[in-house]
């Protein structure tokens, strides 16, 4: 074996075509690494779970859901529905998209951890992000002149008090006096700073469609310039846990875009939800599961997504397939070349 290293490094310093015979077996080593790297891309793509969101004709009924837990490969299906909620953090408050989905939908999906009573409006509500939808709400939050250092240093969790379409106020939810919950626009008592209402200047039962009286204005939670109060002119806040998703299960899911999401109640979402949310255990790369869809009488709404996945996918097979011709050709020209050399020598 030593003797064959010594003739091969002689040759090379005798004979140029034993260097472009290993440039061309260096070339082919590349080649062959790089079309590794992409069929392992595509086994991951295709190993992770594929999630739709459908537009169908008329109301998501029972029978509709049924019918979709009932494909080949569907893990689970949600009722959904879209909703623009007002977060807020340190005394500023943002617009939120968020989608409402079922606890049993969230709990399974990469990173989630739902409790009991979640899907309750109490106390305990949570309001998922993932990275991208994150920034983009901190990056909000810092325009309007709040302190993000604390959502700055990482979390990932943080207290902050939301408000959304759902949250009418409603008899019985009481609050500490003296928390800090400013309600209405104009109609909640003195407009100095700090000073809470007395009780000739706290809104009265026809201004809050029954707001308790536990909810007194404060210097805390006033109208924010944007904000959009409900039907009543009176906007309600809750507190909840911002949970931040980190380690990309939800980017990847939602091709990387911003995506916030909730709990939400079964009843509101037998009442209210337009959308049908699935997620199959796998993505398929001859597009059987779209084909599925699409027969039932689906539109898929996230398609953006899909075609953008597909382009990559595309991309990658094609990198493969020249990848492929280019290690068995440059193989082939370092073979005949080695050969060449041996008969020269001989």
């Amino acid at each position: 074996m030593r003797g064959r290293i010594r003739k091969f490094f002689r040759w090379r310093k005798q004979n140029d075509m034993v260097k472009v015979s290993c440039l061309f077996a260096l070339v082919a080593a590349a080649a062959f690494a790089s079309v590794c790297c992409h069929v392992w891309d595509i086994y991951v793509y295709a190993d992770t779970p594929a999630e739709y969101v459908l537009v169908g004709e008329g109301s998501v009924s029972n029978k509709r859901v049924d019918e979709l837990r009932q494909m080949e490969g569907v893990e689970w299906v949600s009722r959904q529905m879209d909703e623009t909620i007002q977060v807020k953090f340190g005394g500023v408050s943002s617009e939120v998209g968020c989608t409402g989905l079922s606890q049993q939908y969230i709990a399974g999906m990469p990173g989630m951890e739902v409790s009991e009573g979640e899907a309750e409006f109490d106390g305990t509500k949570k309001i998922y992000m993932n990275e991208a939808a994150f920034s983009t709400w901190k990056q909000a939050v810092s325009e309007k002149g709040g302190d993000v250092s604390e959502l700055e240093a990482g979390g990932p969790e943080f207290e902050i008090r939301y408000s959304g379409v759902g949250d009418a106020v409603e008899d019985g939810d009481t609050r500490e006096p003296g928390s800090g919950d400013m309600v209405g626009a104009g109609k909640t008592g003195s407009s100095g700073s700090g000073e809470m209402a007395g009780s000739g200047e706290m809104a009265g039962a026809g201004d809050a469609k029954g707001l308790s009286s536990g909810e007194t204005a404060g210097e805390g939670d006033s109208m924010m310039a944007g904000d959009s109060p409900g039907p009543s002119g009176i906007r309600q806040w809750k507190t909840a846990k911002l949970v931040v998703i980190e380690g990309g299960a939800m980017d990847e899911e939602e091709g990387g875009c911003g995506f916030s999401c909730m709990v939400e109640t079964d009843s509101r979402l037998l009442k209210e939800a337009y959308l049908l949310r699935v997620r199959f255990r796998n993505h398929d790369l001859d597009g059987l599961q779209v084909k599925a869809l699409r027969d039932l009488g689906y539109e898929i709404q996230n398609e953006g997504v899909l075609i953008k996945e597909e382009y990559e996918i595309k991309g990658k097979l094609l990198h493969i397939q020249y990848g492929l011709t280019l290690c068995a050709a440059c193989v082939i020209a370092a073979w005949v070349i080695g050969r060449l050399i041996c008969c020269w020598h001989k």
